[in-house]
């Protein structure tokens, strides 16, 4: 024996020494016995020279005392390897090689040595190694030798640099880098696992050699590294069957050597020898892997020993017979850490030293990149990755990716592998974070996912799962919900199913975790059995064990088994349609199976005493039909080749039990044997159902080590406490609709972290964790809607009710927590269930509702909640009203009354259940207005209140009031007595809601259940008559866009596309009007153009629909006498409309598919909505609204004349025609086509514009004249080649009063001005007789024809002066102005110096003028006049640039007491303001134009980021011709650049470079902003090279 003090070794007692001689057998620790062990051993004697190394090294490792001795075992091994390798490697080299083998490999196994001070012992001995050869260290040798990357250790480099050849096959030998073992007798299978990554490479490196000795191996290392995947690919590569033993502290040798077990027998209680899988393995010459080593019990390890040294051997005492290892097996063992807890322990170091130890290095990033591109080679491989767990958390990412939608693809993995395990707040939004950081890419997490269910799928998010064809009858009780609050763990869940990996739900008790998972059962169709465990679960509980055979127990079982195959199989049946020979064949199945359950017999209360014989004639009756039953079963299944979840395995074996009653019935009585009995983990495995491990952390951890092969990709699991059955070990494969799940409440610990890394660990957490500061909510405020959601769909009527019950659910809750009382939904269910009964038998609501508050919270939160109690009574729950301002009118709540829906609703007509919840919030809008429509006609004809409010009318409209009265007929006490009170309700509101929640509601249709849907709007409809008529209204406008080609043509389009990207609706039900299908397919580029042409069909249904309503609208009219001149027009613009949009579809347009579909869609919009506009004129007989909208379809006629060309010119011109004839008939009708009003500019904002078209024309054409004689266009100081007509004209004085007087000889021109100037302000009075509004239109005209000729008339002479001067060829030099008496001589380039003089001073003055003149209007006529004279004559800035000065004026001779007066004059001060800062750029110096001779930059600047943007940009709107209700959208675009060019204001020097920091911060937003339009490799180019500048930038600023 060894002696005590090591793991598992204890002393012996004093007793039993003393009955012992003893003899310590000391060590063999002399050099020289060790010299004379190791030269003996050497099988060449050239090899001597290498015993003086190696003892040298022996005795120097020995003495640094590391935790870990040599011992003669280890230099027997080294010298056993050199032996073995010395011809392929080499002396020296494979000297070095066995100092790996037998030390260094394994250094940190059992020693206690971290890993960096492993790694700085191990190069510390290769140098003495190395030092004690006496290499030379200038030779090619040593450097070879000298790398611990040649020995697998060291820094991990490139995999070329590792690796010598990538070929791991060598005929009949296998094996990598020099190191290769003989294949087996088994078919190599190569794939499934990667050995040429770095990290894998060099671990299977370390494996092969030490597979050079016929010793047992040990891999140590963390979860997840690989060490038994790397066993089963080794042997799976050589051929070799590799049997895997799962260890645990429950495990006993006999259940891996054998033992006598029961064999089923004849003849009574029978037991025979049974192999066990270890004996079994070492029998055939398998490899055997021992995984969780030390989890085992010290006596399983001790009786290893025999088979682990040199003896490889084992006795088997019940047999008397000792069996000998053959060549051929080898045995492994893995193990992670004992300072990982979950019941590891450390291994007694006699134990650990019969193993060559390998310790297995974690993955490292290049490894991860390396077997994810191999294994998943369609994901593209990034830059950079998410920090990474383990192999297995990529792994799973890569699954979600592979089939996850494009455009969620990048992060899809982020929120089920990363986030979810995360267990506060803070914790997840630092993964995403990271995330953000990592990637440059800013995940979406849907915190509430939406469920959907149809007959195939059960949809959470993005992932689909499969639905069984039986439902399972005890849903018809389930009291679950699909509240908000789980979605998201839900969907998690959901994935775990789909990629069938282990859930571990984990949270606080009633947190929702077996809930989520039962809800996901019940969805699903799936049988879940819950096994609650604890400290005293044993494995037997779980996997099974050996009872007393049961005939009834068997009797039963096949009963339950042939039940569920007959519900699948006529739900299969029901699914599909069979002809009529298959009809009578399940009718005749039907028939015998209801015989059969007529005679079955459940109870098992014992009686008198021939219980038993009577209990048997009953079931022997009914074994016939079951025989029956499986034959039919077995029959249609070949035939038809159904898709059950049974297999004719399975049928077989349930007709050998039933064969085998039947026969043990004959044989009566019974002998007492045993049998084995599945455990509920093994039923679920073979039968396919789902299991819930409840507290899993309460068990011995050991416990589930047992089953974590079970859970891992291709897992299985032996039973080895069965034995052999039928001369193999029974080994279960699960079957594929099997799923396991763990819930752990982390407050009573965790469990294994072997188990937790193989499965997806969900914290059950509500989603309010995702909201950050800056979202306008708050996580009060979001559970206080969560509880409320959860009243609601619980059946609680009111929302007033509902208010008050959930704020006193969340007060307790809160106070609670200060008590350290967990409140949850727990007690939110037991009081509404309580309250329901409280109701329903009859109670008063208010008495109800204290009554079941006090009985339940007080319960949960004991005497100290007494105060929290009374205070909810009295601050929430004293006062009960079921009706207040939201509900006064309806008792519809969205999602409950009249009717919640039930989770029995989901599984059984899925469909409509879900049609019936997207309908929800339309219902609620729909009984909201036809009840208040009802009160409305019951206060106008109360007569009618007793016929209609209890007669035919629904829930959905009666009113509270008359729901108590039917309630409580009786009661004296109303707890609606303020129902009377009138509420206010916005009619027009609510329809602009029902508009919009019609609209998303039809737009969630599929293709499958859009009919589902117009039933729905046809039955509601009837339900509201003869109220509410929106619902019979917009049912119209669906069926009418159905029947138009556009619906046609998207119905077309979609099944294409899906067709094409082999899309299934049922598990992705894309709605068929959702832009989803388009972003989900417009990533390939092969069919993008038909994803875009879906998009567009899509796009024009909105159009379509609104011009569906504008024409059932017109069509229903009744138009007065005065109103019928417009039938034409709109009749015109009907028959346009309609051809333009079949245009869009038509085979010899198709708009949907040219590249200018936005712009026609686009002109269509904007002829449509000007429609609406005039058609709102029309009704409301507003002329002004018809004047502008009418211009406005004017020119929306001639732009799609333009744009269309010859597509549909006959509908245009009709439109046009009928323009002309509504314009000649407005002429001799009430209403006239130009208003006495400005109303074009009144409603855009402009001060002022002529009331006459002829008028505003000749006005234009002298601001046109202006503009030619002084131009207020941008020129620059060096650009002086103004023409010498503006120097003229600018010289003259009198020229210039021309212009802005319009000349003492035109004094009708400027009365009309200024009639125009003070009509805009006193629209309905006379103005003292300045002007006549009536005067003939055409005197005006004349004379403004009159003042043009005046103003060529006095040019004619410098035109001619002109000419003269450029025919003199002095021209060039100088230039000659002619002015009587006096000829000036101006040299060139002077000019603009000249008038700048005049120029400053009057600018200088009128700046002093305006500021006065801002501060008092009524003072400063004068200094107004002469600023203004003085200006015109002495300054060289155009005369229209004093246009506001000419209107004050004006408006100041007719000044009243009129209060419109001062907003008038205000907005012509700020047109002065804006005309003042216009004149001040119209001339600017090159300098200040463009920067690039500053500084020596070369890129030129824009002049417009130095000019004042807001000014000009209000000027320019002011004299432009573009539609004035484009102003605000042009004015917020410039003011978002602006407030991004000037947030801040540079100074001196740095100017130039602020303004190109702000030029190049503003192309790069423009360019962001159109990233769509790039190619995805060219934009991250773009983005590439902008953040390389930005770093650069950023480092000249510093430096």
């Amino acid at each position: 024996m060894n002696p005590g003090g090591d793991y598992g070794k204890k002393e012996l007692s004093p007793a039993l020494r003393n009955r012992f001689t003893e003899l310590w057998v000391p060590p063999v620790g002399e050099l020289k016995e060790l010299k004379n062990i190791a030269l003996q051993r050497f099988s060449n004697p050239r090899l001597t020279h290498i015993v003086d190394p190696m003892l040298s090294f022996w005795e120097w490792f020995n003495q640094l005392q590391p935790g870990r001795m040599l011992t003669v075992r280890d230099l027997l091994s080294w010298v056993a390897f050199i032996n073995i390798t010395e011809r392929s490697l080499g002396p020296e080299c494979a000297f070095l090689h066995g100092a790996f083998l037998v030390l260094l490999d394994g250094l940190s196994l059992g020693t206690g040595i971290s890993r960096r001070d492993a790694g700085e012992l191990r190069e510390r001995c290769l140098s003495f190694l190395l030092e004690k050869l006496k290499v030379e260290s200038n030779d090619l040798t040593h450097a070879k030798l000298s790398k611990l990357e040649s020995y697998g250790w060291g820094h991990l480099g490139p995999t070329a640099d590792i690796t010598g050849s990538d070929n791991m096959d060598y005929g009949n030998m296998f094996g990598m880098d020099a190191f290769y073992i003989e294949k087996g007798c088994e078919s190599c299978e190569v794939g499934g696992f990667e050995f040429l990554a770095p990290t894998t490479r060099r671990n299977a490196m370390r494996v092969l050699r030490a597979m050079q000795l016929p010793k047992p191996v040990l891999l140590e290392g963390s979860p997840g590294v690989g060490k038994t995947s790397l066993i089963v690919a080794l042997g799976k590569f050589s051929g070799h069957r590799v049997v895997r033993i799962n260890l645990s502290e429950q495990t006993d040798i006999q259940d891996l050597l054998g033992s006598d077990l029961p064999v089923d027998s004849d003849d009574g209680i029978k037991f025979a020898w049974s192999d066990g899988i270890l004996l079994q393995a070492l029998k055939e010459g398998c490899w055997v892997l021992l995984d969780e080593l030390n989890l085992a019990p010290q006596s399983v390890l001790e009786g290893l020993n025999a088979i682990l040294d040199h003896r490889a051997e084992v006795f088997i005492p019940e047999l008397g017979l000792t069996f000998k290892c053959p060549s051929s097996f080898r045995l492994f063992a893995c193990q992670n850490p004992s300072y990982q807890g979950g019941g590891r322990k450390g291994l007694p170091k006699s134990f650990l030293n019969r193993f060559t130890k390998v310790y297995v290095d974690e993955l490292v990033e290049d490894d991860y990149l390396f077997i994810c591109s191999s294994l998943y080679p369609s994901i593209p491989r990034s830059d950079g990755s998410p920090w990474e767990f383990n192999l297995r958390d990529v792994i799973r990412s890569c699954q979600i990716m592979l089939g996850a939608p494009e455009n969620v693809r990048d992060y899809c993995f982020l929120n089920i592998v990363y986030i979810q395990r995360m267990r506060t707040a803070a914790d997840r939004r630092e993964v995403l974070r990271l995330y953000e950081q990592v990637f440059e890419v800013k995940p979406f997490i849907n915190p509430y996912p939406r469920v959907q269910l149809n007959s195939q799928y059960v949809v959470v998010g993005n992932t689909a799962i499969k639905r069984n064809y039986v439902q399972s009858s005890r849903v018809s009780g389930s009291q679950l919900k699909i509240v908000p609050g789980i979605r998201q763990c839900l969907e998690a869940a959901a994935q775990c199913v789909q990629h069938q990996w282990l859930c571990i739900l984990i949270g606080p008790p009633s947190s929702g975790k077996t809930s989520s998972i039962r809800l996901l059962a019940q969805l699903t169709g799936n049988v879940l059995n819950e096994l609650n465990l604890s400290a005293a679960t044993d494995i037997s509980e779980i996997i099974g064990c050996f009872e007393q055979y049961d005939a009834f127990r068997n009797f039963h079982i096949v009963a339950d088994q042939l039940e569920c195959y007959v519900n699948w199989y006529y739900s299969l049946q029901l699914e599909s349609s069979k002809e009529p020979i298959i009809r009578e064949r399940m009718d005749q199945l039907m028939t015998t199976w209801i015989a059969f359950t007529s005679s079955k017999d459940y109870n098992f209360v014992l009686g008198s005493g021939s219980w038993y014989a009577d209990k048997w004639n009953r079931i022997s009756k009914s074994l016939d039909l079951l025989v029956e039953i499986i034959e039919q079963l077995k029959m249609d299944q070949q035939k038809n080749v159904l898709p059950v979840s049974w297999s004719s395995m399975d049928l077989d074996r349930a007709m050998k039990t039933v064969l085998k009653l039947k026969e043990g019935y004959q044989k009566r009585p019974f002998t007492a044997k045993f049998e084995w009995v599945l455990g509920p983990l093994i039923k679920a495995i073979e039968r396919g159902e789902w299991i819930v491990l409840e507290n899993a952390n309460l068990c011995n951890p050991t416990v589930l080590d047992r089953i974590n092969c079970l859970v891992e990709p291709a897992g299985s699991i032996t039973i080895n406490e069965r034995g052999i059955v039928a001369g193999k070990p029974v080994v279960l494969h699960p079957h594929p609709n099997f799923r396991m799940f763990l819930t752990v409440n982390p407050d009573r610990g965790e469990v294994s972290r072997a188990m937790r890394n193989r499965g997806v660990e969900i914290y059950m957490m509500q989603p309010y964790w995702i909201l950050d500061e800056g979202s306008g909510y708050s996580a009060k405020e979001i559970e206080l809607k969560d509880v409320e959601r959860f009243l609601i769909l619980s059946g609680i009527p009111g929302s007033r009710l509902v208010d008050l019950m959930a704020k006193s659910h969340v007060y307790a809750r809160v106070e609670g927590s200060h008590l350290n009382i967990c409140i949850t939904y727990l007690e939110l269910v037991r009081w509404v269930q309580l309250l329901q009964q409280l109701l329903m038998s009859g109670n008063q609501p208010l008495w109800s509702v204290h009554v079941s508050w006090e009985h339940t919270y007080l319960s949960s939160l004991g005497e100290a909640g007494g105060n929290i109690i009374s205070h909810a009574k009295r601050a929430y729950l004293a006062d009960i009203e079921l009706s207040d301002s939201s509900v006064a009118y309806s008792l519809c709540l969205p999602g409950g009354l009249p009717m919640s829906l039930k989770i029995r609703d989901f599984i059984w007509y899925s469909k409509e259940a879900c049609v019936k919840q997207n309908c929800m919030y339309l219902e609620f809008l729909g009984a909201q207005c036809a009840s208040y429509e009802s009160d409305i006609a019951r206060v106008k004809c109360p007569v009618e209140e007793s016929s209609t409010a209890c007669g035919h009318l629904s829930l959905h409209v009666i009113n509270v009031k008359k729901l108590e009265q039917v309630m409580f007929p009786r009661s004296s006490k109303s707890t609606v007595s303020k129902f009377d009170k009138r509420t206010e309700f916005d009619l027009a509101l609510a329809n602009k809601m029902l508009l919009f929640a019609a609209n998303w509601t039809i737009e969630q249709a599929t293709q499958s259940d859009l009919e589902l849907y117009l039933l729905w709007f046809s039955w509601f409809s009837t339900r509201l008559r003869p109220f509410c008529q929106f619902f019979s209204s917009f049912l119209v406008l669906i069926r009418q866009a159905m029947e138009h080609p556009i619906w046609s043509y998207i119905s077309h389009c979609h099944c294409e596309v899906a067709s094409i990207h082999h899309i299934d609706f049922e598990s992705q039900p894309i709605p068929m009007l959702s832009f989803d299908l388009g972003d989900l397919t417009a990533s390939s580029d092969t069919y993008e153009s038909s994803s875009k042409f879906l998009c567009n069909a899509i796009t024009c249904l909105g159009p379509l629909r609104i011009s569906h309503q504008q024409w059932n609208a017109e069509s229903c009219h009744e138009f007065i006498d005065e109103a019928r001149c417009f039938l034409p027009v709109l009749k015109s613009l009907r028959v346009m409309e309609e051809e333009i949009l079949n245009k869009f579809v038509d085979p010899s347009c198709m708009f949907v598919e040219s590249p200018s579909f936005g712009v026609l869609i686009g002109l269509y919009t904007d002829l449509l909505e000007d429609h609406m506009f005039f058609w709102n004129g029309v009704t409301s007989s507003n002329v002004d609204q018809m004047i502008i909208s009418w211009r406005y379809l004017m020119k929306d006629a001639a732009k799609l004349k333009e744009k269309l060309h010859d597509i549909c010119p006959e509908a245009v011109d009709i439109v046009l025609k009928e323009t002309k004839n509504l314009e000649n008939l407005a002429r001799v009708c009430s209403w006239h086509c130009c208003s006495e009003k400005s109303l074009l500019w009144v409603h855009g904002g402009h001060p002022y514009l002529p009331p006459s078209a002829n008028l505003y024309q000749k006005q234009h054409q002298l601001s046109l004249l202006c503009e030619l004689l002084w131009p207020t266009k941008s020129k620059s100081w060096e650009q002086v080649t103004r023409s010498l007509i503006e120097v003229v004209a600018s010289s003259n004085p009198e020229l210039r009063f021309l212009a802005m007087q319009a000349k003492k000889e035109s004094p009708t021109v400027c009365s009309h001005l200024k009639y125009c100037a003070i009509k805009s302000v006193f629209p309905c009075h006379s103005v003292m007789g300045k002007y006549d509004p009536s005067q003939d239109e055409v005197c005006v005209i004349q004379q403004c024809r009159r003042c043009t000729r005046c103003f060529w008339k006095d040019l004619s002479l410098r035109k001619r002066l002109e000419a003269n001067l450029r025919s003199n060829d002095n021209a060039s030099s100088s230039a000659h102005i002619f002015s009587p008496p006096v000829v000036i001589f101006i040299p060139e380039n002077c000019y603009e110096d000249c008038v700048e003089s005049w120029r400053g001073d009057s600018v200088r003055g009128e700046e002093a003028m305006q500021r006065s003149f801002s501060k008092a209007l009524g003072s400063t006529s004068n200094l107004l006049e002469s600023a203004l004279k003085f200006s015109l004559t002495f300054s060289s800035r155009p005369p229209q640039i004093f246009l506001p000065h000419q209107k004050i004026l004006w408006m100041l001779d007719a000044w009243t007491s009129v209060d419109a007066v001062n907003s008038k004059i205000a907005s012509f001060v700020l047109e002065m303001w804006f005309r003042w800062h216009q004149s001040l750029w119209i001339h600017r110096p090159a300098f200040i134009k463009n920067f690039s001779k500053i500084g020596g930059y070369d890129i030129p600047l824009p002049d417009m980021l130095v000019q004042p943007v807001n000014t000009a940009t209000v000027f320019q709107t002011l004299q432009g011709t573009s539609t004035v209700r484009e102003h605000l959208v042009r004015g917020l675009k410039l003011r978002v650049a602006t407030s991004n060019l000037w947030c801040s204001s540079p100074t001196g020097a740095n100017v130039s470079s602020f303004l190109l920091s702000m030029a190049r911060s503003l192309f790069q937003q423009i360019v962001y902003a159109h990233e769509k339009s790039f190619d995805v490799n060219e934009f991250g180019a773009i983005k590439s090279n902008f953040r390389a500048f930005q770093q650069m930038a950023v480092t000249v600023l510093f430096l």
